[in-house]
């Protein structure tokens, strides 16, 4: 559990988009399955629907720990669900393992 003592008001964005991702978490098969189900549930909850979340490869699925309590699941979509001349991928922010932001592009 990360708390904040302070905010960051002033960083360089250059350097924080040049900084190296970390190495992606290794998943066990029942972690793997118990962040899908948070992903797909999340969805459901806040009565929202991306793509890549609904239709998720599970097997693509990257968990990758941040910095400050900040985890980040990337993923993709199943191939058959895009569009012809698409790739889709979504992504699910977790601060302090909680689902905090979504997305799919």
């Amino acid at each position: 559990m990360f708390y904040h003592n302070d905010s960051i008001k002033h960083f360089n964005a250059r350097d924080f988009l040049d900084s190296k991702l970390p190495d992606a978490a290794s998943l066990t098969e029942a972690q793997r399955s118990w962040t899908v189900r948070v992903i797909k549930n999340s969805m459901a909850i806040t009565d929202r629907e991306t793509d890549p979340a609904t239709f998720m490869k599970e097997d693509s699925l990257r968990l990758f720990h941040l910095e400050r309590g900040l985890s980040v699941a990337i993923y993709a979509m199943e191939p058959q669900r895009q569009l012809l001349l698409e790739s889709y991928f979504g992504y699910t922010l977790f601060k302090n393992g909680y689902p905090a932001a979504y997305a799919g592009g």
